[in-house]
């Protein structure tokens, strides 16, 4: 068995870590007390839990939630899965970053350093082989871009070499709260560029519209709502390691079909169908229709348009009741309309997983016989960078609010480095399109 890691950290990593696991825990017939409580037929389980040492029947969870500051972890801590959870796995230190990148990078969590670090080895050699190691987090934040750069740092100087996956929450385009996102993003973004394999990323506010237009007609998504689609979106996207099927692949597969440069790991996922409790029969549902509705404009969860631009690759992962006939004959389908890079002429990584996503009681989405998670490394995601360097920009043209980040450890010319670091990131995506050839010629 493979097994896989999940570190939440900070409030919205901590958030989307809780609904993660309330997610698997269902899947996997495991209660709140780690018991059990439906026949295990193989180690699937073992992906993501393992048997404590003074009871071999009870499972715990391979987690480890981080914060800064104790409110968010506390509910986690206290809350109806408290006795699921290993408490020594959930750590905190009692002074926020106050939304400042430096505070969580440099200034703050040197005392709870040692603890991670050994909660994490001690997960490790729990592993027979770790496949990979997930990461959630948001960036508009100084605990989320922060700290898990300072945690990143660490792992590699501990020589913790495994793939790793970050489910990274951007900045919304018009919904962020945080005044100094854009500063704590792109920070995070050059950072963990030497550090992180593979980002997925995604924005609250393009997750909002597609539950609202989609599920919730009536009333608004609360957070908790948007974590249960992210939470969807880490299970499909693991279902192959955990769970037999026709056409399996592993994550170490999906990140050498995904990342054609090592500077283009930036990826964005869509998860369809997206059917309100109850729906479901009024709903077209065939698998020609949940790929279709994967590649229209809108569907993805991150607040960029991928009608403008070019794939340079795509994962297509189909759990439920699909056959590959069907999985191609809809691949067929999209791409006569998907436009590839003239150097990826196949374009497509296809998994099938027979086991359907089981979702908890409280969830807002109906249970389908199918579901496709899409991952696709496209060009669109520049539009992302593109609104954080403007907003950079904006701020530090008038050096707002830099003096913060100096008394936090970060040196004035490092603003300058880092928007440098952006402007070359925009330039790989220009490169693998073959943009600059055309341009020099």
């Amino acid at each position: 068995m493979r097994e896989v890691i999940v570190v939440s950290i900070g409030q919205a990593g901590c958030q989307i870590g809780k609904s993660v696991w309330d997610l698997l825990t269902t899947e996997h017939g495991i209660n709140q007390e780690g018991d059990l409580t439906q026949k295990c037929e193989d180690s699937s389980v073992y992906c993501f839990f393992y048997n404590t040492e003074s009871d071999s029947t009870k499972f715990m969870p391979r987690s480890v939630f981080i914060d800064l500051e104790p409110s968010v972890v506390d509910t986690i801590r206290n809350g109806e899965f408290k006795n699921l959870y290993d408490k020594r796995s959930i750590i905190n230190e009692v002074e926020d970053a106050s939304n400042i990148f430096s505070n969580g990078r440099f200034a703050l969590g040197k005392s709870i350093q040692a603890k991670v670090s050994n909660t994490i080895r001690k997960h490790i050699e729990k592993c027979d082989a770790v496949s990979s190691m997930i990461f959630t987090h948001g960036i508009a934040g100084g605990t989320g871009s922060g700290y898990t750069c300072k945690l990143l740092s660490n792992l590699a100087m501990d020589q913790v070499e495994v793939p790793k996956f970050s489910s990274t929450i951007a900045p919304s385009p018009s919904l962020e709260h945080t005044i100094v996102a854009p500063y704590n993003s792109c920070f995070f973004i050059q950072d963990a560029s030497q550090y992180l394999d593979l980002y997925i990323m995604l924005d609250n506010e393009a997750i909002y519209n597609l539950i609202s237009s989609n599920v919730m007609l009536h009333k608004p998504p609360t957070y908790s709502d948007l974590n249960q689609l992210i939470a969807c979106m880490i299970s499909n996207m693991t279902a192959c390691v955990r769970f037999d099927g026709e056409l399996n692949l592993d994550l170490n597969d999906l990140l050498t079909n995904l990342v054609p440069f090592r500077a283009l790991s930036y990826t964005m996922s869509s998860c369809q169908p997206l059917v309100a409790l109850g729906e479901a029969e009024r709903e077209r549902l065939s698998v020609i229709d949940i790929t279709a509705e994967a590649f229209y404009p809108g569907s993805d969860l991150i607040s960029c348009d991928s009608n403008e631009g070019t794939y340079f690759s795509c994962a297509l992962m189909y759990r439920g009741d699909v056959v590959p006939k069907e999985a191609n004959a809809a691949i067929r389908q999209v791409k006569k309309s998907a436009k590839f890079a003239s150097w990826s002429p196949t374009g497509f990584k296809i998994s099938i997983n027979s086991q359907p996503l089981i979702l908890p009681e409280d969830t807002i989405f109906e249970s389908v016989p199918r579901q496709l998670t899409k991952l696709m490394n496209h060009s669109s995601v520049c539009q992302t960078f593109n609104r954080l360097e403007t907003k950079f920009d904006m701020l530090y043209e008038r050096r707002a609010f830099v003096h913060w980040y100096v008394l936090g450890g970060n040196e004035e010319g490092e603003f300058g480095e880092c928007r440098e670091f952006m402007a070359v990131l925009k330039t790989h995506y220009k490169g693998a399109l073959g943009v600059l050839d055309e341009e020099e010629e």
